[in-house]
């Protein structure tokens, strides 16, 4: 009875998981919903951990606390991402050439905006989803969690023997799709596919 009366009620009153800060995905998904894995799966060098980045701040500026655990990159380079999204800078350009005046300003006003955010950042390539849900934890103890990103599954270590990549990386998203139920919170996990996935 209590399921269909939840049906039942107008969208509004059936409440909207943590938003995405993009309201097309919002639209689609109704926020990310506790419990939730989502997975953002494309192939290699189209954007997927900038992406993430932009979600992470969007998250992180409406007040919710965002564990990023990222494998392949260091934390100071998603930091560079982060404040550059911000800031609305290039930062391919900076790369090449010292921040003009006008970047230079904005770049410092994007970072101290980043700094007031809850924002947690773990570059430990050798993390196991048993070990990210524990410093989860703590997180959500300390000042509560509203989301956790995962860059990138196929680096996850499942912690257990497996024959093949396939079963490894079924493993590692049946226990993040673990963590995402004990936390009670979302997961959005980035996915390499490789250039099969075109055709």
């Amino acid at each position: 009875v209590s399921t269909a009366e939840r049906l039942i009620q107008p969208p509004e009153a059936k409440g909207q998981g943590v938003p995405s800060g993009y309201n097309d995905l919002d639209d689609l998904l109704r926020g990310f919903r506790a419990g939730q894995l989502v997975l953002l799966a494309a192939r290699s060098r189209v954007g997927k951990t900038s992406l993430a980045c932009d979600i992470i701040r969007q998250v992180a500026s409406q007040g919710y606390t965002v564990v990023f655990f990222s494998l392949e990159m260091t934390r100071s380079e998603i930091w560079e991402r982060m404040v550059c999204g911000q800031a609305g800078v290039s930062l391919h350009a900076l790369k090449s050439r010292q921040a003009l005046p006008a970047e230079a300003t904005a770049l410092r006003t994007a970072a101290a905006e980043i700094a007031s955010n809850y924002i947690v950042v773990k570059d430990s390539p050798d993390v196991t989803p048993l070990s990210m849900r524990g410093f989860c934890r703590k997180v959500q103890h300390k000042q509560g969690l509203g989301l956790v990103v995962v860059d990138y599954l196929q680096c996850i270590k499942s912690g257990k023997d497996k024959h093949n990549r396939y079963e490894a990386v079924s493993e590692v998203s049946r226990q993040l799709k673990v963590m995402a139920r004990t936390l009670n919170v979302p997961v959005l996990a980035l996915a390499q596919l490789n250039r099969t996935a075109e055709q």
